[in-house]
């Protein structure tokens, strides 16, 4: 780990040495939305934080996802049917095990899993949230 680096236990959230960690500062719990709903926004960088770590498997996400919608619903316009793709985890370990290979559709198996992942994660997240 860096040393210019620390990790808040409390939020699960690193932080740069001498800033303190934002959400125990802020009072913000980052897996909560709070009432002010200005300050969650604020402290959710999602431009920096996901699209600017990740801008080439964003962009090829967007482009499994379009494929696997229109393979599945042929001349519908994008989405998810979430009743009927409802086996995440088992399906990011089959395609974990072949990482670094394609699909018989051609696409990687190692950005299947990354779909898998935020799908899974997706669905957890709208259970608990209601």
């Amino acid at each position: 780990m860096r040393k210019d680096f620390e990790f808040c236990e409390a939020h699960q959230s690193g932080y740069l040495t001498g800033l303190g960690c934002f959400y125990c500062q802020e009072g913000i719990n980052p897996m909560k939305k709070p009432k002010d709903e200005a300050a969650f926004r604020k402290a959710t960088p999602i431009a920096t934080c996901v699209l600017d770590y990740f801008p080439r498997t964003i962009v090829a996400l967007a482009r499994l996802a379009l494929i696997g919608s229109q393979q599945h619903n042929p001349g519908m316009p994008p989405f998810w049917n979430k009743e009927v793709s409802t086996d995440h985890a088992d399906a990011l370990v089959r395609h974990l095990m072949e990482r670094g290979g394609l699909d018989t559709d051609g696409m990687p198996h190692s950005l299947k899993v990354a779909w898998r992942g935020l799908a899974l994660c997706e669905t957890e997240l709208e259970r608990t949230e209601g």
